[in-house]
């Protein structure tokens, strides 16, 4: 997955998925749990619904940072 900003290009590899309910946060949480943590880990958590247009379920993919170089748009 390329992710491009006006500074940088960035490439991420999806590790997983897991499907969670409505109000289940925790993916959304630093490794530690403490809301404050500062991350170790440069990470995006993309969130869809799950059934596809339904609200009964949604599904988390955490991608993780793998490569970042700078530069934005050619």
């Amino acid at each position: 997955m390329i992710g491009q900003t006006r500074q940088a290009l960035f490439a991420y590899r999806v590790t997983g998925h897991e499907i969670v309910r409505p109000g289940g946060t925790g993916a959304l949480e630093t490794e530690s749990g403490e809301p404050d943590a500062v991350p170790d880990l440069a990470q995006l958590t993309l969130t869809t619904c799950h059934p596809e247009y339904s609200a009964r379920e949604r599904w988390v993919v955490p991608p993780v940072l793998v490569q970042a170089e700078p530069g934005g748009p050619q």
